[in-house]
């Protein structure tokens, strides 16, 4: 039976990342706290479902920044969207940022509560710890679920567990690593090097997407440079200029036929120009541990395509301006995000290399790269990103093909169902050679075999190489 663990009496705000409020998952998983805890006062706020008025009343933010101020911890609740948090939780956290509002979470404690089917919910936690510390918090090990642990006995056991370790943290201030290095910025001017514009062809499509703001930015200039090198025209969509009514809502309602609720210019880019295109780079600043708020948002809507890899076979690269180096989770889900989608990651490009010249010609060569890469149509090696990433999404979209059916048409024209119990003729004979080696004897002899056995077909291969 499960027991009520006797909370403390303090107060907690409750940051919820979810754009559907309270008719969400994560936040049941929260309510379920709410009601095992009794004692402890919650305050939560529907972070991102009310971004657009947290982000023009100023009355509502400080209300949020009020209710932080007074409390004892901060605890987080999010779904994951697309590696990490969604794109109006982001938003968010660059407001806090941006408006100097740190210091209002210095030394508060605090953790983390997400719903996925646990596709890289670890990197959703980095960002969120990472950010935490730069707040000046002490974060505490978050809950990862999957989304119907809440169903299951044993895992509500570990959730009531995981949260009133948290508030014994909190009341008796235990002290806490910091994970998260803080990060280095340079405020160093970009001059480009003086340098001639290559002519221009047309056999390719290559599509650049930007968020800048500032035409004198480093970004703005880094894009200019690449522009005037690669010998290929180029389409630049800036996402400044773009009507985008929303990030993605969680809804599903694309879940049936790859058709998104909401309709803005973000419609067509998804449905035409992506498609068509052979190459992507992708143009931002990097704020707070991630791309821009905007780049969330736009990642976020490319749920419409589902658990698709509709862009296999694209090359992709990014200009980005900031620490790159420094970013260890950014830089591993942008890795993760290609792998799992079949694309190849031509190269990451910089400006934290200060240096005129060098950059000059990292940008160039970064050019090179990508025509190389087009034709030459390179493909990224598989590795354990999209292995992982691949399993997580056949088992789901197979046991959800109700809800999903357009994900499982596509899964089934392509053959992603690789279930290793779908072959009855081969489980059969695993299952038989299984009590055969038993045997101690015939087990013995295999042992001497193994080695062997294990480079047998790739001998043979390397062997017949002319």
């Amino acid at each position: 039976m499960e027991e009520q663990k006797k909370g403390v009496a303090m107060r907690i705000t409750v940051l919820n990342g979810s754009p559907k409020g309270v008719i969400s998952v994560t936040y049941q998983f929260y309510k379920y706290i709410t009601k095992k805890f009794s004692k402890i006062e919650f305050i939560d706020f529907k972070i991102a479902q009310q971004i657009k008025t947290i982000e023009t009343n100023k009355e509502k933010f400080d209300e949020i920044m009020d209710s932080v101020k007074k409390s004892d911890a901060i605890l987080w609740i999010t779904p994951v969207y697309h590696f990490t948090i969604p794109g109006q939780l982001k938003r968010f956290i660059e407001l806090i940022f941006e408006g100097n509002y740190t210091n209002v979470f210095e030394g508060k404690y605090a953790t983390l509560i997400t719903s996925s089917i646990h596709f890289y919910d670890n990197m959703a936690e980095n960002y969120i710890q990472g950010v935490s510390e730069d707040m000046g918090m002490k974060y505490c090990k978050g809950y990862l679920a999957e989304m119907q642990d809440l169903t299951k006995k044993d895992k509500r056991e570990i959730l009531i567990s995981f949260f009133a370790d948290f508030l014994r943290r909190t009341e008796k201030r235990i002290s806490s690593s910091r994970l998260f290095a803080p990060i280095n910025k340079s405020n160093w001017k970009f001059n480009p090097e003086i340098f001639e514009k290559t002519e221009k062809s047309n056999k390719y499509k290559i599509l650049a997407i930007a968020d800048i703001e500032d035409v004198n930015s480093n970004l703005s200039k880094m894009l200019k440079v690449y522009q005037s090198f690669i010998s290929n025209e180029m389409e630049v969509i800036n996402l400044n200029d773009l009507k985008i009514k929303s990030g993605c809502l969680g809804c599903c309602i694309c879940s049936g036929n790859n058709q998104c609720s909401i309709t803005d210019d973000l419609t067509e880019i998804y449905q035409k120009k992506i498609k068509e295109a052979d190459a992507i780079i992708y143009v931002s600043e990097i704020r707070d541990r991630y791309l821009s708020a905007k780049f969330k948002m736009f990642f976020d809507r490319s749920f419409v395509n589902g658990h698709a890899p509709l862009y296999a076979g694209k090359q992709i690269q990014y200009i980005l301006s900031g620490p790159i180096s420094q970013e260890s989770n950014l830089r591993e889900e942008i890795k993760a995000r290609c792998e799992v989608g079949c694309i190849n990651l031509v190269d990451i490009i910089s400006d934290e290399i200060s240096d005129d010249k060098k950059l000059t010609q990292m940008i160039k060569d970064a050019t090179e790269n990508m025509i190389y890469s087009i034709e030459n149509r390179k493909v990224m090696q598989t590795g354990f990103y999209e292995t992982a990433g691949h399993k997580i999404f056949r088992d789901f979209v197979f046991k959800s093909r109700i809800l999903f059916s357009a994900d499982h048409r596509f899964y089934r024209k392509i053959k992603y169902y690789d279930f290793p119990n779908r072959n009855i003729i081969k489980i059969f004979f695993i299952n038989l050679l299984y009590y055969i080696l038993k045997n101690k004897n015939i087990r013995k002899r295999l042992n001497k075999m193994i080695k062997l056995g294990m480079i047998m077909k790739s001998e043979k291969i390397v062997k017949n190489v002319k």
